[in-house]
C-alpha cells in the first residue's frame, strides 16, 4: 500500500498547502473575530454616558486603576494580588473600590506572610489617590515584612513501630528550612495518615513548638502516641432496604480479620458509587469501641430510587422535533441487574429496543449486558429496516481506561436495490468487537481539561453467521485545553478504515458517511465522499476528519465558539489525500443551562459554494 506523502504530486503538494494556509487563515480570523466581540461584550456591560459612570462610581465605588507596594522583597507583587479581592482592572474587568474589602485583603496578606515564616510582618494603606472625576483609583500599600524564621531543630518522640528515618522522609519542614505553619500543618497530618495506612486508628500526633524570638528560630517536637493496631472485628451494614448484601460486599476490597487499611476502604467505597445503586457511601470504625484492637466497621448506605422514568421531547436540525423516553429499573430485585426499554422517534428515524446487564458477569467483575434493538425509516432507503442484536462485556481498569468486547448481529433491510452494486440489497453482519476508551476529561458534557482516546476493531466474517466479510478500524482522538477562565480550545480528529474480505462487496449501511451535524458541518448530512449513479450518496472505505474550536465566554452562562470542520469520505482508504478534504467554518452560541448545554452553530462551507447551514442541539458538538 502507497503511503499518502508519496502519493501526492508536487501540484497536489502546492494545492495542500495553499488549501491548508487557507484553512488556517479562516480559522483564525474567526477566533479574531469572536474574541473581539467577547471582550467588546464584556467592556460594554458598563454605562453608556460618561456622566451615569460618574454617578455609578460615586455610588458603588471608583474603579481600582492600579495596586502598588513598598518594601515587598520576599514575593512577586503579582503573587500577593493572586490573594487580594481588590487588584488593578483589567481590560475587561472592572474592579471597584471598598474599604471593608481592602481590610480583608491586607488580613490575608499578612496571614500570608505569617505562614511562610514572616511572624513579625505588617501591612497598611500608605496612600490612595483619586482621578479627578473620582472615578479611578491608585492604591499604595506599606509592607514591613521583617525577618524570616526558620527551624533550628526538629524531633519525633513515642514512634517505637515505625522508624524515625522514614517519618523523616514525609516531612516537608526539615531543620534549616523556613518556619512554614502550613507545612507544618501538612507534615503533621502526613505522619497521621501514614499511622492509619498501617492500621494504627487511634494514633495522635501532637506538634510542639518553642520560639526564640531574639534569634527568630523554632523548635518544633512530635510527640507520637501510636496506640495498638486495629483489626476488622466485622463488617455492619446500614440502610440497605432494597439491595441485597452479596451485591455490597462482592464491591470490598477487604474482609473481615484484615487489619483496617485506609486505601482499601477508600477503594471500596468507590466502587459502590460505581455501581450507580447509592447517592451516598459512608464507612467508618465503629466509634464506641475506640482503643479497640478490635473494631467494628460501619457502612452506612442512603439507596437510589431503583426505577426511573425519563421523557424528553426536543428539535435538531437534521432530524426535526424528536421524542426520547426510556423506562429504566437499575436494581432488579436488589441485584443490580439493570433492565432497560427505550424509544426514540424523529422525522428521519424510530428505534425501539430494550437491554438486560449485569455488572457481575458470571460472579466475574466484568460487567455484561445483552441488548436488542429495532430501528425503521421512511427518509433513508438503505436502512428502511434495521434489527440489531449485541452481547458486549466491558471492564473498567481505574478511573480512565475502559475495555470492551462482543459478539453483535446485525440485519438490515434495503427498499432500494441495484444489481450492478451487490452491496444492495437486504444483508446480515455478524462481528467480533473489541475496543478501548481512555478517557480524562474533566466533564463529559462540558470539557475544558483532559482528552478521550479510543480505538474500536470490527471483524465481521460469515463464519459467524452473517453474510458480510470484513475488517473495520476506527480510531478517535480528542483533547481540551484551557488557555484562561472559560477559554477553552477543543481538537478532534476521526480516522476510519475498512478492509473487505476477498474482494468482497462492503454493504452500504456498513460503510462510512461524513457530513453534518456530528461529522463536518456546513455540509448536508452524510453528502460527502462517492455517489451512486443517481448522485446518492453511498459511503466509502476511507474516512478523515478534524475538527477544532475555540470557545469564549461572552456573557454570564452565554459563550461563544468559533468553528473549523474539515474531512471527506474516501472509496478506499488508500485514495485518502489530504487535499481533498472539505471544510466548513463560522462560529455558534453556547448557553449553560443549569446542568443542559444548549448548542447553536451557523457553519458554511468554504472549499466549494453552498448555503450557510444551521445546527441546533443539547451538549458541546465534541
Amino acid at each position: 500500500m502507497r503511503s499518502v506523502s508519496s502519493s501526492i504530486s508536487g501540484s497536489g503538494r502546492r494545492l495542500l498547502l495553499r488549501r491548508g494556509r487557507d484553512c488556517v487563515q479562516v480559522f483564525l480570523a474567526a477566533v479574531l473575530v469572536v474574541a473581539l466581540v467577547s471582550d467588546a461584550a464584556s467592556l460594554c456591560r458598563g454605562s453608556s454616558s460618561r456622566k451615569f459612570k460618574r454617578a455609578r462610581a460615586l455610588r458603588e465605588g471608583p474603579v481600582v486603576e492600579d495596586v502598588r507596594f513598598i518594601g515587598v522583597e520576599a514575593f512577586d507583587e503579582s503573587t500577593l494580588l493572586e490573594y487580594m479581592a481588590i487588584h488593578p482592572s483589567g481590560f475587561i474587568e472592572q474592579v471597584r473600590f471598598a474599604p471593608g474589602l481592602l481590610e480583608q485583603d491586607l488580613a490575608n496578606l499578612t496571614l500570608l506572610y505569617n505562614t511562610r515564616g514572616y511572624l513579625e510582618a505588617d501591612l497598611w494603606v500608605e496612600d490612595t489617590a483619586l482621578s479627578a472625576e473620582s472615578t479611578r483609583i491608585t492604591i499604595l500599600i506599606g509592607v514591613h515584612e521583617g525577618e524570616s524564621w526558620t527551624i533550628k531543630d526538629l524531633s519525633l518522640q513515642g514512634n517505637s513501630d515505625v522508624a524515625e528515618d522514614y517519618l523523616r522522609s514525609l516531612l516537608m519542614v526539615t531543620e534549616g528550612t523556613q518556619l512554614l505553619s502550613s507545612g507544618l500543618a501538612r507534615d503533621r497530618r502526613a505522619i497521621l495518615n501514614h499511622y492509619a495506612r498501617l492500621s494504627y486508628l487511634d494514633a495522635h500526633v501532637e506538634q510542639v513548638m518553642i520560639r526564640d524570638d531574639i534569634a527568630r528560630t523554632a523548635s518544633v517536637s512530635y510527640e507520637i502516641v501510636e496506640g495498638k493496631r486495629a483489626r476488622i472485628s466485622g463488617i455492619r451494614i446500614h440502610g440497605n432496604d432494597k439491595t441485597r448484601k452479596f451485591v455490597i460486599e462482592r464491591e470490598f476490597t477487604f474482609a473481615a480479620g484484615e487489619y483496617f487499611d485506609v486505601d482499601k476502604i477508600g477503594e471500596s467505597q468507590a466502587n459502590l458509587y460505581r455501581t450507580g445503586l447509592f447517592n451516598s457511601v459512608w464507612m467508618e470504625p465503629a466509634r464506641d469501641e475506640t482503643g479497640m484492637s478490635e473494631r467494628g466497621l460501619d457502612i452506612r448506605l442512603g439507596e437510589r430510587r431503583s426505577v426511573s422514568l425519563d421523557l424528553s421531547i426536543g428539535y435538531a436540525t437534521i432530524d426535526g422535533p424528536e421524542v426520547t423516553g426510556q423506562l429504566l429499573n437499575r436494581n432488579l430485585q436488589g441485584r443490580a441487574t439493570s433492565l432497560k426499554f427505550h424509544g426514540h422517534a424523529s422525522q428521519l428515524q424510530r428505534d425501539v429496543g430494550t437491554a438486560v446487564g449485569d455488572p457481575w458477569f458470571l460472579g466475574l467483575p466484568v460487567a455484561g449486558e445483552f441488548s436488542v434493538d429495532y430501528s425503521w425509516s421512511d427518509e433513508d432507503a438503505y436502512t428502511a429496516e434495521m434489527e440489531r442484536g449485541a452481547f458486549i462485556l466491558t471492564k473498567e481498569i481505574g478511573p480512565a481506561l475502559t475495555l470492551r468486547g462482543g459478539y453483535e448481529f446485525e440485519r438490515n433491510i434495503i427498499l432500494e436495490t441495484n444489481d450492478e452494486d451487490d452491496g444492495l440489497g437486504a444483508n446480515y453482519t455478524t462481528d467480533l468487537l473489541a475496543a478501548v476508551t481512555h478517557d480524562t476529561r474533566d466533564d463529559v458534557l462540558d470539557p475544558e481539561r483532559g482528552m478521550l482516546a479510543g480505538v474500536e476493531f470490527k471483524l465481521a466474517s460469515s463464519r459467524l453467521g452473517g453474510t458480510n466479510d470484513f475488517t473495520r478500524a476506527e480510531f478517535i482522538l480528542r483533547g481540551y485545553k484551557k488557555v484562561w477562565r472559560h477559554r477553552v480550545v477543543a481538537l478532534a480528529g476521526h480516522i476510519g478504515w475498512i478492509h473487505p474480505q476477498d474482494n468482497a462487496t462492503v454493504p452500504v449501511n456498513e460503510r462510512f458517511f461524513a457530513g453534518g451535524d456530528g461529522s463536518v458541518r456546513g455540509f448536508d448530512r452524510n453528502s460527502l465522499g462517492p455517489t451512486g449513479g443517481e448522485g446518492e450518496a453511498i459511503g466509502g472505505l476511507g474516512l478523515l476528519e478534524f475538527r477544532a474550536e475555540a470557545r469564549f465566554p461572552l456573557f454570564r452562562r452565554l459563550r461563544m465558539v468559533a468553528i473549523l470542520d474539515a474531512g471527506q469520505v474516501f472509496e478506499e482508504f488508500r485514495a485518502i489525500r489530504p487535499s481533498d478534504l472539505a471544510v466548513g467554518a463560522g462560529g455558534g452560541l453556547r448557553y449553560h443551562a443549569g446542568l443542559w448545554l444548549v448548542r447553536l452553530d451557523v457553519v458554511a462551507p468554504v472549499t466549494e459554494p453552498g448555503r450557510t447551514r444551521f445546527y441546533f442541539g443539547i451538549g458541546q458538538a465534541f
